[in-house]
């Protein structure tokens, strides 16, 4: 059985990591400790998964490390705007087209 502080203590590392967009400590967080991070968890404050950060940012690699470790393309933000729209709607072309890739890949 999983320690849930210490699996709370990783998503908390890995939500301020996402903030202060530092891709070292998430990479480290998201290799070494498979399964104690949630890359589809949801800000409280704002609603919006990690991946929905990445991509009103436009930080494709952001994107790109979230997707490669499970987040969720289709999954929708309180608001109802997917990673998708977001990255539509922030005009980042490289980010827009990634999504749009994965999305077709299934």
């Amino acid at each position: 059985m999983m320690d849930k502080s210490a699996t709370t203590d990783y998503q908390k590392r890995f939500l301020e990591a996402v903030q202060n967009c530092d891709m070292s400590s998430m990479t480290e967080l998201l290799k070494d400790r498979p399964g104690k991070v949630n890359v589809n968890v949801f800000d409280k404050r704002t609603g919006q998964t990690p991946l929905h950060q990445g991509c009103l940012e436009g930080n494709i690699e952001l994107v790109q490390l979230l997707i490669r470790y499970g987040a969720d393309v289709r999954l929708a933000n309180r608001d109802g705007w997917s990673p998708l729209h977001l990255a539509c709607y922030t005009g980042n072309e490289k980010v827009y087209k990634y999504i749009v890739r994965m999305l077709q890949e299934g």
